[in-house]
């Protein structure tokens, strides 16, 4: 199975089909060798909460200057098949989009254990069909979500370190470090994580098997490898002895520029900004940790760009509402709240929840600041409407025979469990709101280690 995950990789890139319609490739270029740039990404939720460090539009900048004739991104091939990209490596998101714009092929050149994956999505759909364990308390879920923000810690102290030229850190030395430190502790092989390095050693080691057989299909392409800046430093170790292949390093490139990154900033980047600071594991039951001067500033770039929409007056409305401007935020919310245009999200969250159109979203909203207002029995009664719609739509549970074999489990059983979770997880939420007023997360709860 793992064979044939990497036969994927050099006959599918993403694309020709359903992202580039059909248009071919660039040429190569002319260069005697393929060149290839690895470009250190850092993931979602926290691409979207380090400006003006590190942005998504760094990653398109350096594109741009690198003018690849192909890319690939951090997602393994069978996925890339169907068109599934990872939420967290949001990067490839941003990747998949800029190359459809430039006609270029994105080639998914990650490896995965699609047994374990599928598996993964076995014990998922087996455990959605248990009956719902009791709902949490809301100090227990905003307790979840300052433990969420704490396990990011080490990149927001990176952050602190380097407020302006993150992007740069991570693909020099933040990528060596980290990269060093791990192949250390690999090389002494000792400890608790020790098979989880080497794990991720073997899987270093076939990205680069897979970006081998590609540019050596393609001898003088220019490849452009954007994915998690982890993989950076190892995946240049591996490629450096192929004396077919000149591995870009990042000094030859030009500097990314302040002026080139606000140029290259897109609506979606700012939506997915704000989605993540209101609506995200991070904050959602924890307001009081909300980024809100970042929340601001995106509200305001939209604001200058005229960029209107039922998503973006929610998303309005949700910081009116951290604000204590509850009228303002209810003026909003009302005409949303009746909208049926079905309209939803332009970007999904990492977590899962919430993935509904707006019209529900911000009836949820509305019963929060009937809770935030005082009037509790009128919150309840919107909290158990938003449910009884949720009920609505959430699917059924398929049964373990509806899908045929591994790559059937890895593909159509991802869909079926991010539907199912989805709507389970926002029921739980929904019945913690029924259960206790909104306004207990606000509150605070207990130390987080």
């Amino acid at each position: 199975m793992n064979r044939v995950a990497c036969l994927v990789a050099l006959t599918s890139p993403l694309l020709v089909g359903q992202l580039l319609r059909g248009e071919q490739s660039r040429e190569p270029g002319s260069a005697s060798k393929a060149q290839v740039l690895i470009i250190g990404a850092d993931h979602a939720p926290t691409c979207f909460l380090s400006a003006p460090g590190y942005t998504n539009g760094h990653i398109r900048v350096v594109l741009n200057h690198f003018r690849p004739t192909m890319v690939g991104i951090e997602s393994n091939p069978v996925w890339m098949s169907r068109g599934i990209l990872n939420r967290v490596t949001y990067e490839a998101q941003v990747v998949v989009d800029w190359a459809a714009k430039e006609k270029i092929p994105v080639y998914g050149l990650d490896w995965a254990n699609l047994e374990q994956l599928a598996e993964a999505n076995k014990r998922g759909l087996k455990f959605a069909r248990q009956p719902d364990p009791p709902a949490p308390g809301l100090r227990e879920l905003g307790d979840q979500a300052r433990r969420a923000a704490a396990s990011q810690k080490p990149f927001f102290d990176a952050l602190a370190k380097h407020p302006t030229d993150l992007f740069n850190w991570l693909n020099t030395s933040g990528s060596e470090e980290r990269g060093v430190q791990r192949a250390e502790r690999l090389r002494k092989g000792a400890g608790p994580e020790v098979e989880s390095l080497r794990a991720l050693d073997y899987r270093n080691a076939r990205i680069a098997e897979q970006i081998l057989a590609l540019v050596r299909r393609y001898p003088s392409a220019r490849l452009a490898v954007v994915m998690g800046f982890a993989h950076k430093w190892p995946l240049e170790q591996k490629l450096a002895p192929a004396a077919d292949v000149e591995v870009v390093p990042w000094a030859a490139l030009t500097a990314v520029s302040a002026q080139e990154v606000a140029a290259a900033w897109v609506p979606k980047d700012s939506i997915g900004t704000l989605r993540e600071s209101l609506d995200g594991a991070l904050y959602y039951f924890d307001p009081e940790g909300v980024p809100t001067e970042l929340v601001r500033e995106h509200l305001n770039r939209l604001e200058r760009a005229g960029i209107d929409s039922e998503e973006v007056r929610y998303l309005r409305a949700r910081s009116l509402t951290l604000q204590k401007k509850y009228g303002e935020a209810e003026a909003l919310l009302r005409p949303l709240g009746r909208s049926e245009s079905g309209k939803g999200f332009s970007y999904r969250l990492t977590n899962g929840w919430w993935e509904f159109p707006v019209a529900f979203m911000a009836r949820v909203e509305m019963a929060k600041l009937e809770d935030l207002k005082g009037d509790r029995e009128q919150a309840v009664t919107r909290y158990k409407a938003a449910l009884a719609d949720l009920e609505k739509i959430t699917p059924a549970v398929p049964a373990d025979d509806s899908f045929r074999d591994i790559e059937a489990w890895v593909t159509d059983g991802h869909f079926a469990f991010y539907r199912v979770w989805t709507c389970q997880a926002a029921r739980r939420a929904l019945q913690s709101m029924i259960k206790e007023p909104f306004g207990n997360a606000y509150r605070g709860s207990q130390p987080v280690p």
